[in-house]
C-alpha cells in the first residue's frame, strides 16, 4: 500500500485498507466489492491478459461496474494527459464515455472521441451520385456534429474541449489502432458487456484485439447492462 499512498499524496481521495483472508483471490475481491460502486482491477501486458484468472472471474461476476486497466507496455507509471474513447453509438460506449469524462476531470486530461466510418457506409457513399471525396467529407462532418449534439450532456463535464475524430478504414480495428498511435493517448477506454454468452463474446473480438495491441494503457469500462 505504500506506493498507493505515495500516488495519492496531496489528493482528497481517502484510502481505506481492507485485508481479507481468502484462499480464492477472486472470491476475496468479489466479497469486498459487494457494497462498492466501482471495481478496478489491474492486468498484465501479455496476450489475452484479461482472460487470465482471477481477472476474468472477477469481471464476469462483479456486483458493480468493473474496470480492468492493462499496464503500459513499457512498464512506466501511468500519467493521464490524453484519454481516447472509441465511440460506436452503443450503450456500452456511452457508459465508457461517462467514466472517461469523470477520469479526465479528475486528472485535467484531454479527451478524444473516435468514430470509424464502416466499410459498408464508405462503399455506399463512394458509389452514389455525388463526387466520392465530397460525399465522404460531408458524412464525416455529419457524424461529428451528430455525436457532439447527442453526447453534449456528458461532454459538458469534461475539463477541456473534447476533440471528436472521424476516421475511415477497410478494417475498423486497424483504423482505431492507427489513431491510438497518431493521437499519442495515454489511456484508451472502451465499453463492453459482461454478460457471458460464450467464452469470449462478453468482450468481443474487436475489443480483445484493441486491448492486446494498443500501445497505451487499455481500460475497459464494463457495465452489467443487457441490450
Amino acid at each position: 500500500f505504500e506506493a498507493i499512498r505515495a500516488a495519492l499524496a496531496g489528493r482528497t481521495t481517502r484510502l481505506v485498507e481492507q485485508r481479507l483472508d481468502f484462499a480464492d483471490v477472486a472470491a476475496a475481491v468479489l466479497a469486498a466489492a459487494r457494497d462498492q460502486d466501482l471495481l478496478l482491477v489491474g492486468a498484465s501486458t501479455g496476450p489475452r491478459a484479461i482472460y487470465a484468472p482471477p481477472v476474468e472471474t472477477i469481471l464476469r461476476r462483479s456486483p458493480c461496474h468493473a474496470v480492468v486497466v492493462r499496464a503500459p507496455a513499457g512498464g512506466e507509471d501511468l500519467r493521464l494527459r490524453r484519454i481516447l474513447v472509441p465511440m460506436d453509438g452503443t450503450l456500452f460506449a456511452r457508459v465508457a464515455l461517462e467514466f472517461a469524462v469523470a477520469l479526465a476531470a479528475a486528472e485535467q486530461a484531454e479527451l478524444e472521441l473516435v468514430h470509424v466510418l464502416s466499410p459498408r457506409a464508405l462503399d455506399l457513399l463512394r458509389s452514389g451520385p455525388a463526387e466520392p471525396e465530397q460525399a465522404v467529407s460531408a458524412e464525416t462532418e455529419r457524424v461529428r456534429s451528430t455525436l457532439r449534439a447527442n453526447l453534449e450532456p456528458i461532454l459538458a463535464d469534461a475539463p477541456r474541449p473534447t476533440e471528436i475524430v472521424v476516421v475511415e478504414g477497410a478494417d475498423p480495428i486497424r483504423a482505431l489502432l492507427a489513431r491510438v498511435e497518431e493521437s499519442g493517448c495515454d489511456l484508451m477506454v472502451m465499453g463492453a458487456q459482461n454478460l457471458a454468452i460464450g467464452e469470449d463474446l462478453f468482450l468481443g473480438y474487436g475489443t480483445e484485439v484493441l486491448i492486446d495491441q494498443a500501445h497505451c494503457a487499455a481500460d475497459r469500462s464494463s457495465a452489467t447492462i443487457s441490450a
